[in-house]
C-alpha cells in the first residue's frame, strides 16, 4: 500500500479530509506511520488492525491520534465506530475481503452515515483472482479453495514465483472462478450494494482497487476528480458467470490447397468433446477485415535483408507462419473464443479450465516460453489488443518468425503485461508424456489436448519423412527413458536382494541366540527341579528348629547344633532364590528374542511384497518398451516406403503441382 501513498492515497485523503480512518493489515508499519502523521496534522483518528504488528505499537500510540487493535479484522471491526475511509491490505482472499466490506457497510448504516470509501490492495496479479491464506484454518471449509504453499506464476502451484514471499503463503491451487481473489470480492460487494459504487483499478504493484459509493461522491465533490487524476477512468467490474470466453473454436487454413484429411480427424475430436461449441474454419476468402492488414501483407516481404542468412525455402515457410500467427491474434481480438492449430487434437473438454478466466495461454516448455497453438480470450481482451498493436514493431524488426508473432513474441508480451491472463501448465496442451494421444485419457488427467507438430504449412514426401524421422527420434528418446527406468528398477531390485540377505543373516543370528536361550532355560528348569528337595528339607529344618527352640532351655548343646544346621539350610535357600532369579531373567530374554523374531518375519514379508511390486513394475515397463519398439519399426518401414516413392518421383521428374510451393502451415 505504501507504494501508492504519494500518487493515490495522500491525494485521496486531501480530497476527503476524513475524520476517522481504518487500516487493515499494517505489516512493518511504514504506511501506518504515514497515516498516523497525517491524522496528527489534520486532527483525525487512525484505527489500525493487525493480528501480529511488526512495529513498536506503544511508541505509535504514545505519539497520539492512533489506536492499534491486535486481532483479526473480522473480530475487531464490529467493535469499531464508523469510519470515513478504509484501507484494506490484510488477508488476500475472497471470504475475508468480502466480509470486511460488508462489516464496514453495516457499521456506517447502523451509525446513519454514508458507506466509507474503500481502497483494497492486491486487486491485480496475483491475488486479484486467486485466494491466499495467512491462516487457512481460519477460513470456513465451504469458502476455502484447495491450497498449497508452492508459490504462483503459471496457472498452478509452481516453482516460478515473481515475488518470493508468495511461496510462504498458502495460495489457492487455481485462479479464477467464483469466490476467488480480492478483485472478485470487490465486484461481488459492488453487485450487491444498495447504491451505485464506482470502481477504479490500477494494475501496477499487485493492483489497487478504489470503491467510491455515490453518497460519498456527493458528500465530497473533489473526490471523483482526484481519483480520476490518480487512477484514470472508472473500471467496470467483470460480468458475472462461470465462463466468460465465448464457446467458439477457431481453426485457420490459408492458401488454395484443400484441407488434408488428417486435419479433419482432429476437427472431429473438437466436435466430439465440445458439442455445444461452434467450430469455425477460416479460409482466405472468409477472413474478416484485419486491423493489422499492413503487417499481414508485409509478412510476404519479411526477410528485409535476411535472405543472405536464411535459406529461401525456410524463409518462405516463415512468412506463411507469420501470417498464420497474425490471423490468430486478430481473430481472438475481434471475436474471442479459443483458437487451435490444425494439428491439435482434443483429448477432453476445455470447460473445466475456463471458469472465471478471461484469457489463457499455455506453457510450451518447462521454462517460461509460451506456445501459441492453443489460445483463448474474451473479445477485446486488453492483452490481445496490446499484442495486435505490438505487431507493427515486432514484424518489422524480429529476427525469427517466433519473435515476430508467435511463441517468443507472446512470451515477451506476457512478461510485460501478465494481468488478466491465466497461464496453464505445460502438460495441458504440450505434454511430453506421449508422442500420440493417450489411448486411456484417464491415465493423463492433466492433458486436455495434444499438439502433433505436423507443421501443416510444409508439404511433400521430404516434409513427411522429416516429420516421421522426428517421431522416430522422439520414440527413441522414450525408449532410452524406458531403458533407464528399467536399469533403475534393476538397481532397486539388487538393493532389495541385498537388504533381504542382510535380514536373513540377522534372522539366523537371532535364531542361534534363541536356541542358546532355550538351552539355558532348560538348564535352569533342571536346576529348579533339583532345588525342590532342598525346599522340602528347609521346611523340615524349620519344623525341627521350632521343636528345638522348645527344648532350648534344657538342651543348650543341642540348640547350638540345630542352629548350625539352620544356617546351612538358609544358605541353601539363598542359593535357590538366586537360581530362581536367573531363571526369570532368562525367561525375559526368551520373550524379547521371540518378539525380535516376529519383527524380522514382518520385515521379511514386507521385503517380499516390495520385490513382487518391483517385478510387476519391471514387467509393465518391459511391455511398454516392446509396444514402443513396434511403433518404431512401423515408422521405419513407412520411412523406407516414402524414400522409395521419393526416389521414383525424382526418376520420373516432378510434375508442375509437385514443384509448386506450398503456402499452408
Amino acid at each position: 500500500m505504501r507504494h501508492f501513498w504519494g500518487s493515490v492515497i495522500r491525494p485521496l485523503l486531501d480530497a476527503m479530509r476524513p475524520g476517522a480512518i481504518v487500516e487493515i493489515g499494517a505489516a512493518h508499519g511504514r504506511h501506518t506511520r504515514l497515516l498516523a502523521e497525517y491524522c496528527r496534522e489534520q486532527g483525525g483518528e487512525l484505527h489500525v488492525i493487525d493480528p501480529q504488528p511488526g512495529f513498536d505499537v506503544p511508541s505509535l500510540v504514545r505519539e497520539g491520534h492512533a489506536v492499534v487493535h491486535v486481532g483479526r479484522s473480522l473480530e475487531v471491526l464490529p467493535r469499531l465506530p464508523s469510519v470515513d475511509i478504509a484501507l484494506i491490505d490484510g488477508d488476500h482472499n475472497w471470504y475475508t475481503v468480502y466480509n470486511e466490506l460488508k462489516l464496514l457497510q453495516r457499521l456506517a448504516r447502523d451509525a446513519g452515515r454514508p458507506t466509507p470509501v474503500i481502497v483494497c490492495h492486491d486487486a491485480g496479479w496475483p491475488w486479484g483472482r486467486r485466494d491466499s491464506y495467512y491462516a487457512p484454518e481460519a477460513i470456513p471449509d465451504e469458502f476455502r479453495h484447495p491450497w498449497a504453499r508452492l508459490g504462483i506464476g503459471d496457472g498452478r502451484p509452481a516453482p516460478f514465483v515473481k515475488d518470493k514471499s508468495a511461496a510462504l503463503l498458502a495460495s489457492a491451487t487455481f485462479a479464477g472462478g467464483p469466490r476467488n481473489g480480492v478483485l472478485t470480492a470487490c465486484e461481488d460487494f459492488v453487485d450487491e450494494a444498495a447504491e451505485p459504487v464506482s470502481v477504479r483499478v490500477l494494475r501496477r504493484e499487485n493492483g489497487l482497487a478504489a470503491l467510491v459509493p455515490r453518497s460519498r461522491s456527493e458528500l465530497h465533490p473533489g473526490l471523483e476528480p482526484a481519483l480520476a487524476r490518480a487512477m484514470g477512468g472508472e473500471t467496470p467490474p467483470l460480468p458475472a458467470g462461470d465462463q466468460l470466453i465465448p464457446r467458439i473454436i477457431h481453426r485457420v487454413w490459408l492458401g488454395p490447397d484443400p484441407v488434408p484429411s488428417i486435419f479433419e480427424r482432429y476437427a472431429e475430436s473438437w466436435r466430439r468433446h465440445h458439442p455445444e461449441w461452434e467450430l469455425r474454419l477460416w479460409r482466405d476468402e472468409t477472413l474478416p477485415a484485419l486491423s493489422c492488414r499492413d503487417e499481414y501483407d508485409a509478412a510476404a516481404d519479411w526477410d528485409l535483408g535476411r535472405g543472405e542468412t536464411i535459406h529461401a525455402d525456410v524463409l518462405a515457410l516463415e512468412t506463411w507462419r507469420i501470417r498464420y500467427d497474425i490471423v490468430r491474434l486478430e481473430l481472438l481480438r475481434q471475436f474471442g473464443g479459443v483458437i487451435v492449430d490444425m494439428d491439435v487434437e482434443a483429448i477432453r473438454p476445455l470447460d473445466p479450465l475456463l471458469g472465471g478466466v478471461s484469457a489463457f495461454v499455455g506453457r510450451a516448455t518447462r521454462a517460461r516460453r509460451i506456445g501459441n497453438q492453443v489460445l483463448g480470450a474474451i473479445p477485446g481482451h486488453p492483452f490481445f489488443e496490446f499484442a495486435v498493436r505490438e505487431l507493427r514493431t515486432s514484424v518489422a524488426h524480429a529476427r525469427t518468425g517466433g519473435q515476430a508473432a508467435a511463441g517468443g513474441f507472446l512470451t515477451r508480451l506476457l512478461e510485460a503485461r501478465p494481468e488478466g491472463v491465466t497461464v496453464l501448465p505445460r502438460d495441458t496442451f504440450y505434454s511430453t508424456l506421449t508422442v500420440e494421444p493417450p489411448r486411456r485419457p484417464d491415465d493423463f488427467p492433466a492433458i486436455f489436448a495434444v499438439h502433433h507438430h505436423l507443421e501443416s504449412y510444409r508439404k511433400g514426401p521430404e516434409a513427411t519423412i522429416e516429420r516421421l524421422e522426428r517421431r522416430i527420434h522422439e520414440a527413441q528418446r522414450e525408449i532410452e527413458g524406458l531403458e533407464a527406468e528399467q536399469r533403475r528398477l534393476e538397481a532397486l531390485n539388487e538393493k532389495a536382494d541385498a537388504e533381504r540377505a542382510k535380514e536373513e543373516a540377522k534372522r539366523r543370528r537371532v535364531e542361534t541366540q534363541l536356541e542358546t536361550a532355550v538351552l539355558k532355560i532348560d538348564q535352569l528348569a533342571q536346576a529348579n527341579t533339583a532345588l525342590r528337595p532342598g525346599r522340602r528339607e528347609l521346611e523340615r529344618s524349620e519344623a525341627e528348629r521350632r521343636r528345638l527352640e522348645a527344648l532350648n532351655e534344657t538342651a543348650g548343646a543341642g540348640r547350638a547344633k540345630e542352629e548350625a544346621r539352620r544356617r546351612r539350610a538358609e544358605a541353601h535357600l539363598e542359593t535357590a532364590l538366586l537360581k530362581i532369579e536367573q531363571l526369570e531373567q532368562a525367561s525375559a530374554a526368551l520373550r524379547a528374542a521371540r518378539r525380535e523374531i516376529e519383527r524380522l518375519e514382518t520385515n521379511q514379508r514386507r521385503l517380499e511384497a516390495l520385490n513382487e511390486k518391483a517385478d510387476a513394475e519391471r514387467a509393465k515397463e518391459e511391455a511398454k518398451r516392446r509396444r514402443t519398439q513396434k511403433q518404431l519399426e512401423k515408422s521405419a518401414l513407412k520411412v523406407e516406403q516414402l524414400e522409395e516413392k521419393s526416389a521414383a518421383l525424382r526418376l520420373r521428374g516432378a510434375s508442375p503441382a509437385a514443384r509448386g510451393e506450398c503456402r499452408n502451415p
